[in-house]
C-alpha cells in the first residue's frame, strides 16, 4: 500500500492499540531505556489495521510547544518515512 497523504493512517492512540504499542517499545523497555507513560500521550500510525509506528508526545499548551519523548517504528517499516509522520 502506498499512501498519497503524508499523514494518512496517523491518529491518536486508543485502548485497543496498547498491545501493539507495547510490542513496538518492548526492545527499549527490555534494555531499561524506556518506561511507558500514559496511553493518552501516544499518537500512532496504522496501516491496514496494524500499528506500524507510534510516538509519545507531551504538549505544553501555555508555551505553544511540546516534547517528543520517544518514537518507535516497526522494523519492517523503517526507512519509509513513518517516523517523520509523527514529527
Amino acid at each position: 500500500m502506498v499512501a498519497s497523504d503524508l499523514y494518512e493512517g496517523t491518529r491518536m492512540a486508543k485502548v485497543d492499540d496498547l498491545v501493539a504499542i507495547r510490542q513496538l517499545f518492548k526492545p527499549l523497555e527490555d534494555s531499561g531505556t524506556l518506561l511507558l507513560n500514559a496511553l493518552d500521550s501516544f499518537i500512532v500510525v496504522a496501516r491496514e489495521g496494524q500499528i506500524i509506528a507510534c510516538a509519545a508526545l507531551f504538549p505544553f499548551y501555555e508555551d505553544k510547544c511540546g516534547e517528543v519523548a520517544v518514537i518507535a517504528v516497526s522494523p519492517d517499516c523503517r526507512g519509509q518515512g513513518q517516523g517523520d509522520k509523527l514529527l
